[in-house]
């Protein structure tokens, strides 16, 4: 599910993973690309992967999407990543020069992104 909730008067780009299989997954990324494209513009985005499992098949999409789309300035935080993928995530984002930061919760996630 993708939406834009505000948070503090800003708006937040909220991409909900939670609990969806594999192909829910890249429907829901996939859509993600078409709106961080239409908006073509800075922005804060969210993304809660809570009970998910990522495929290669997920990742490697995500991977492509991210060439696409990483033009576009944006500030990210992430909910739900469990502590023993975090170093690996970290070291990636690291990696990539991404500005992705993760949470153990949302709101912590909401006061940073408006930060």
């Amino acid at each position: 599910m993708i939406a834009t909730i505000n948070h503090q008067g800003k708006e937040i780009l909220y991409i909900d993973y939670r609990n969806l299989g594999d192909d829910e997954m890249i429907d829901t990324i996939n859509q993600m690309r078409e709106k961080v494209l239409a908006l073509n513009k800075p922005h804060l985005r969210l993304v809660n992967v809570s009970g998910t499992n990522a495929s290669a098949r997920f990742r490697t999409q995500m991977r492509q999407i991210g060439k696409e789309i990483g033009h576009i300035p944006s500030k990210v935080a992430i909910v739900g990543v469990p502590t023993s993928k975090r170093v690996v995530i970290n070291a990636y984002n690291v990696m990539i020069g991404g500005k992705m930061k993760l949470f153990d919760n949302e709101e912590d996630a909401k006061v940073y992104l408006v930060s």
